[in-house]
């Protein structure tokens, strides 16, 4: 008998996003992982917050984590070390409207 068990959540994001340019097209991904299907408040500096989602940096490779600290170090003129801190502490964001709902992740075994 085969089953599929729920893994996750993916959100694709949209192509003409900054995001996508810097954070996945350069490592080939079409999606990020998030930690829930649902928005929730993402507080960005000087705005009020709004819907969005944290990336699950848990199910991305090393060599995929590294590649957004070093991007988000540029864009955000901070050394690797500030990104790291922020990411474990505060999360990894994105707003729910730079991107397309999540869509569910099954892993099938036999």
């Amino acid at each position: 008998m085969i089953t599929q068990r729920l893994v996750g959540y993916n959100l694709y994001l949209k192509p003409n996003h900054a995001a996508y340019r810097t954070l996945l097209k350069p490592l080939g991904l079409e999606y990020v992982p998030v930690t829930a299907p649902d928005p929730r408040p993402i507080q960005t500096p000087g705005n009020p917050p709004r819907p969005g989602y944290l990336i699950d940096v848990h199910r991305l490779t090393d060599e995929q984590v590294g590649h957004i600290v070093a991007a988000l170090s540029i864009a955000f003129q901070a050394s690797p070390v500030e990104v790291i801190v922020q990411i474990l502490t505060v999360g990894l964001p994105i707003l729910a409207r730079d991107c397309d709902p999540p869509v569910p992740v099954y892993a099938t075994s036999n």
